[in-house]
């Protein structure tokens, strides 16, 4: 397994760096643990392979209510959906968005502004379905994202 430090060095975010580190640890404690080592191995993978999808992606949609039909309509374009869902994010979002803010899309936020350096240059498409998603919208146009809003 590669090291911690070097992938810092590859890429400086703070939620990949956390992920890396906690497999890490995981397994330095568990080393009376022979063949956990597939288990950190796959874990590992997943995460290297979710990086390297959102790396191609050309569009970012944030959230649900998103209609089929419209992803279709990108055709050849690929696609990466950001759902929010972990706590963790939100503290990237904390000081952006009021307490108010639904929790899905302070993460959904969170998770944008943790992976910016990889996401700042692809097409952001925010359904406004919510106050919460037009806040969030508002918020990425302002830090410069490029962001399209659609009503559904």
């Amino acid at each position: 397994m590669e090291s911690i430090k070097a992938r810092e060095n590859e890429m400086d975010l703070s939620l990949v760096s956390e992920n890396y580190e906690a497999i890490d640890n995981l397994k330095n404690l568990n080393i009376q643990l022979k063949n956990i080592d597939f288990f950190y191995d796959v874990s590992n993978r997943y995460f290297d392979e979710t990086l390297d999808k959102i790396k191609k992606s050309k569009i970012i949609i944030l959230g649900t209510n998103f209609p089929v039909e419209v992803v279709n309509a990108f055709a050849g374009l690929s696609v990466f959906w950001i759902f929010g869902g972990f706590k963790e994010a939100n503290v990237f979002s904390d000081h952006y968005v009021p307490r108010d803010t639904d929790p899905i899309s302070r993460s959904i936020l969170g998770t944008v502004l943790n992976l910016s350096e990889i996401i700042k240059d692809k097409l952001i498409l925010v359904p406004l379905i919510s106050d919460s998603q037009r806040k969030i919208a508002f918020i990425l146009k302002n830090l410069e994202f490029n962001v399209e809003t659609l009503y559904f």
